[in-house]
């Protein structure tokens, strides 16, 4: 990889964060058509219509990740750059990022394919299967966030997106397709546990690559086949 394309790729956080705040802000303020009746700003309860609205939650999912994406991999609220991308390559048994195998295009791979292009995607996918899987994702990575936390007593860098964000909106999701029967308890148990076999084949690539047994490229086919898993497996709802 030329020293330009590297240098490319590792400011995609701030790309994250722009576009996420872009995308956002018209879910947020813009008015939102419900089964309900149009949510708007007229009124807390008029807006608050979309909150029971799985596919507004679909619709959020993209930039929501994207934003956390930025206090993640981007600049935490300390202010400590590159703050994750750092801890996890400590605990692949690299503190020296040079020789770390989680290098700028895998990286970029699992926050760029998964999230800015899978995640955004849920807009086009029933709520039932990919926004589902995706919010498994959402929950398991809240808890990777929340025990860490509780474990070495100090805050890690994501974890404020994961309070404010991540474990309200999967209470709400969940709680929308449960009351329009569109989920069930086994359906949320599969979501969760794709949840994991996602993060799985998220982490497991740096290893692959470290041992020689892919290259770069393959690793982000890997995160495409991913992709595509939390897209379609829909067994049981």
């Amino acid at each position: 990889m030329s020293p330009e394309v590297d240098a490319v790729i590792k400011q995609w956080p701030w790309i994250s964060l722009t576009v996420g705040l872009a995308l956002a802000a018209p879910l947020l303020f813009g008015e939102w058509k419900t089964a309900r009746g149009p949510s708007d700003l007229r009124s807390f309860d008029s807006w608050s219509l979309r909150v029971h609205d799985p596919r507004w939650w679909c619709y959020v999912c993209g930039p929501m990740y994207m934003i956390h994406q930025f206090e993640e991999w981007g600049y935490d609220i300390k202010g400590v750059p590159y703050s994750f991308h750092r801890s996890l390559c400590e605990n692949l048994g690299y503190p020296d990022l040079n020789n770390c195998p989680a290098t700028p295009l895998p990286v970029w791979g699992v926050n760029g394919i998964m999230m800015w292009i899978g995640a955004w995607s849920l807009r086009y996918a029933s709520p039932s299967v990919g926004g589902t899987n995706y919010y498994g994702m959402v929950t398991f990575n809240s808890l990777t966030h929340v025990m860490r936390a509780i474990l070495d007593g100090e805050y890690n860098a994501g974890l404020l997106s994961t309070l404010v964000n991540f474990m309200p909106a999967s209470y709400f999701f969940y709680s929308a397709m449960l009351a329009d029967k569109k989920l069930t308890a086994a359906g949320i148990a599969r979501s969760f546990v794709l949840g994991v076999v996602g993060h799985l084949l998220w982490v497991l690539p740096y290893i692959w690559i470290d041992k020689g047994y892919i290259s770069e490229i393959t690793a982000c086919v890997i995160q495409l086949l991913d992709t595509l898993m939390l897209h379609v497996v829909n067994v049981p709802n």
